[in-house]
């Protein structure tokens, strides 16, 4: 089992630079790519670092998905939302 759990974390290592990152940060919506920026760069600067670990990246997706879900954080519905739900002709 140890050996496994090191298996994995020299897998998940790979993705601690931001080259390998880049990839997956290019897929996110431009505002949560710039919400990562100013989350790793706190980051490097609280822990002085030079590059950030993977599971801070699935952290922070963890913590953006959930607010996005959660219907106690949702914001009033955008223009085009009630464009797209509108029942008149």
């Amino acid at each position: 089992m140890k050996e496994e759990k090191e298996g994995f974390s020299t897998a998940i290592s790979l993705y601690d630079s931001s080259i390998d990152l880049a990839p997956k940060l290019a897929k996110i919506p431009t505002n949560v790519q710039e919400r990562w920026a100013a989350k790793a760069n706190d980051y490097k600067k609280k822990h002085i670092v030079s590059s950030l670990p993977f599971t801070a990246f699935v952290e922070f997706i963890g913590d953006q998905t959930t607010i996005r879900n959660d219907p106690c954080l949702r914001t009033a519905p955008t223009v085009i939302e009630n464009n797209l739900f509108s029942t008149e002709a």
